[in-house]
């Protein structure tokens, strides 16, 4: 009868040890699928990121291409109006 006790004991040991592992399965492949996940979105975010970084530059340059030309336009009004002051002087 002890023996059967124990017996019966272990098998639910076995059991309960059975459902925990296949508890611990589950919830390391969700774990695991929601990494996938997570990296997904950190790759696309990286991605946007430079894309962003990417066009700032792009635009950068175009503002100093836009002012270099704006100065340009600028310099030469302003020598022609600094040589007419002191003609009219």
């Amino acid at each position: 009868e002890a023996v059967t006790h124990l017996l019966e004991e272990k098998e639910r040991d076995l059991e309960l040890t059975a459902r925990i592992g296949q508890t611990l399965l589950s919830k390391n492949k969700e774990l695991n699928n929601r990494i996938e996940t997570l990296e997904d979105e950190l790759t696309s975010a990286t991605d946007r990121v430079n894309q962003l970084r990417h066009d700032l530059g792009m635009k950068d340059e175009l503002l100093k291409y836009y002012n270099e030309d704006l100065e340009l336009e600028v310099r030469p009004e302003a020598a022609s109006k600094s040589g007419l002051e002191q003609i009219s002087v």
